[in-house]
């Protein structure tokens, strides 16, 4: 076909914690997998996304470090 597949596709999460948001809002994986196991995991998720963004990264070290 012809067809723009692209332009059809949904935009995937840009960070963990927009994944965990997504896996929540999604009834298909609660049916699949059990609630309780979409509870367990992204909570799990959650902790480790809050735990990355609190982390100050070697670049952001050698970029800011200097500028203050």
């Amino acid at each position: 076909g012809g067809g723009d597949l692209y332009a059809a596709a949904a935009t995937l999460p840009r960070n963990l914690g927009e994944a965990v948001a997504a896996a929540r809002a999604d009834r298909t994986i609660t049916e699949i997998l059990g609630a309780a196991a979409v509870h367990d995991y992204t909570e799990l998720a959650l902790s480790e996304w809050q735990a990355f963004s609190t982390e100050v990264t070697t670049w952001e070290q050698d970029r800011y470090s200097t500028r203050f």
